[in-house]
């Protein structure tokens, strides 16, 4: 006996009969949750051969066969949905003489796409509207608000904040479409959160129905979802990063529950690494909608762990839409505070000259406004650079105007971070004693504070001085340690440069080919994390390595390299 397209288990009960000997196929838009003894089959997407297959059966083998790459991409804008293939396949089916690549570039507009999918009285936008109407107001209204901002995948808290209920109110929201395939489970994360999607051919249907919605609604909504973004990930950067006052709360507003600032002081590292991707999506949403404010305030908390992840473009992005808001805003703090962050990121690309243009900006900005301490952060970032290219004395003279300011609020990371960069200054004088002091001190002060990160990374520094006080044993060590630490916090980008260091303890203790293969590991991880500037300099030790074991023509290539990588850069 077949039921199709069963709404209810109301609507099943009468016709299912009593007999063992008679099976009951019932196929529905929504799972019936409420029979007895029934075995759920939910149908999912086809894998992309299939569906090219499903495609060929309908339209001819020899014409997929002749257009293959057309295929794949009329399949893909169909979302690999079987009706969506099925209805394209009618429709070419009945034009022969229309070339594949010519109807995937008509599906290939968005805004005509479902116009397109519709074969006769069959189309994919009466499908879903037939879902649609079948949910509640609240369902429906979530829904149109989730195809309005087209994020690409959520938590079910976000819905909540869109459409401006109680967490517990948008799970159940979310869970109602999933029940009705409007809504699909992208993943469940590492912290047992399970993340959301909306299918493509879904998303254009509900974002042509957010266009009769007020567009105010779905603004606030926005405004609701990036401050508790820029709440939670403040929180987060607070307890990955600690030794400053805990950021500040918006007054008022949306809130997230309990349960989930839980999860979040569980690991709030891996947390915010896996809502970085959704984060940005409503960064930009943010902006988009002009809320300066608040977009200000979430780029500002974001780039922490974007940093982190190694994604430059994210982070470029998300630093250049905070300073546009701020600016917008007439927000000389938010100015002040996004062009230090920007310098942050041209420092790492190793772009001296524009990271000291932003901080002396931002230093300006900051003294003109009273900010002491965010102008003695400027000048700690100064000293960075200074520290690293020279002059040294200029270096020393911003660390001395900084120190006071420091003490005065108790910054203890800004005060570790000074006794490092006074380390750094000793060691490149000769003063090897008072260099260690330095870095053990910063060491320590990182280590009481609970932030391995940054411990790994002036410990990093004590390998080069120890490697300077030929105590190469202990270099080792630490070396070996720093790279341990790195990988306990998947940081791809600085294992790399941990085991960077570790290879030049191994050159110094005679072991060219163990830091060959260490260097090439160097290049493989900086490969992935897009660090082109660390890639030359470990192309540079290895081009080394080469001219040690008599390879002078490998030498030239791999310093060939490393050369152009480093032009590539800007970085002289």
């Amino acid at each position: 006996l077949l039921l199709d397209d069963a709404a209810s288990e109301r609507q099943v009960r009468p016709l299912l009969p009593g007999a063992a000997s008679c099976a009951v196929l019932i196929t529905g838009r929504r799972r019936l949750l409420g029979l007895e003894q029934v075995r759920t089959v939910i149908l999912d997407l086809l894998p992309q051969r299939e569906a090219v297959a499903l495609l060929g059966r309908l339209v001819g083998g020899h014409r997929v066969a002749t257009e293959p790459a057309a295929a794949a991409e009329i399949v893909e804008h169909c979302g690999l949905l079987p009706l969506a293939v099925r209805i394209a396949g009618a429709r070419l089916s009945g034009q022969p003489g229309t070339a594949l690549s010519a109807f995937a570039r008509s599906l290939a507009d968005e805004r005509r796409r479902l116009d397109v999918l519709v074969a006769g009285e069959v189309g994919v936008r009466s499908s879903i509207g037939l879902s649609y109407r079948g949910c509640r107001t609240l369902e429906q209204r979530a829904l149109r608000v989730l195809g309005a901002v087209g994020l690409p995948e959520f938590p079910a808290w976000v819905v909540a904040g869109l459409a401006d209920v109680d967490v517990r109110t948008g799970t159940e929201t979310v869970e109602a479409l999933v029940d009705a395939h409007l809504v699909g489970v992208a993943a469940v994360d590492t912290l047992g959160e399970v993340r959301y999607r909306l299918h493509d051919l879904v998303r254009l249907y509900a974002a042509e129905l957010s266009r009769s919605d007020p567009p105010a609604a779905v603004t606030a909504g926005i405004e609701r979802v990036a401050g508790a973004f820029a709440d939670l990930l403040g929180r987060a950067e607070h307890a990955v990063h600690p030794g400053r006052p805990a950021p500040p709360r918006r007054a008022g507003g949306w809130s997230v529950d309990d349960a989930l600032l839980a999860g979040i002081d569980s690991d709030p590292r891996t947390w915010a690494a896996s809502e970085s991707r959704t984060v940005l999506g409503v960064l930009r949403l943010a902006h988009a909608a002009g809320l300066w404010p608040v977009t200000v305030l979430l780029a500002e908390r974001i780039t922490w762990i974007i940093d982190l992840q190694s994604d430059w473009t994210g982070r470029r992005g998300a630093v250049e839409l905070g300073l546009d808001a701020a600016r917008r805003a007439g927000d000389e703090h938010g100015t002040a505070t996004m062009l230090a962050r920007r310098a942050d990121l041209e420092w790492d690309l190793g772009r001296a000259g524009a990271a000291v243009a932003d901080l002396a900006r931002a230093r300006l900005l900051h003294r003109r406004l009273g900010y002491r301490h965010g102008e003695a952060l400027c000048l700690l970032g100064l000293a960075a650079v200074y520290t690293d290219r020279g002059p040294l004395r200029r270096a020393a003279a911003l660390l001395d105007a900084a120190a006071p300011v420091l003490d005065e609020v108790r910054d203890r990371r800004g005060q570790a971070e000074l006794l490092r960069l006074r380390g750094l200054l000793h060691r490149d004088r000769g003063e090897l004693a008072a260099a260690g002091e330095c870095l053990a001190d910063a060491a320590g002060i990182f280590a009481e504070l609970g932030d391995e990160r940054w411990w790994a990374y002036v410990t990093r520094g004590l390998v080069r001085l120890r490697r300077q006080q030929g105590r190469l044993a202990e270099a080792e060590q630490l070396a070996v340690e720093c790279v341990a630490s790195f990988q306990r916090m998947s940081d791809r980008r600085w294992e790399g440069y941990a085991l960077f260091s570790l290879a030049e303890v191994d050159l110094d203790r005679g072991r060219p080919e163990d830091a060959e293969q260490r260097l090439r590991h160097c290049v493989e991880l900086f490969t992935a994390t897009g660090d082109q500037r660390a890639i030359g300099q470990a192309l540079c030790q290895l081009g080394e390595v080469r001219r040690i074991a008599g390879d002078p023509e490998g030498a030239v290539a791999v310093l060939t390299d490393a050369i152009e990588r480093i032009d590539e850069e800007g970085d002289p």
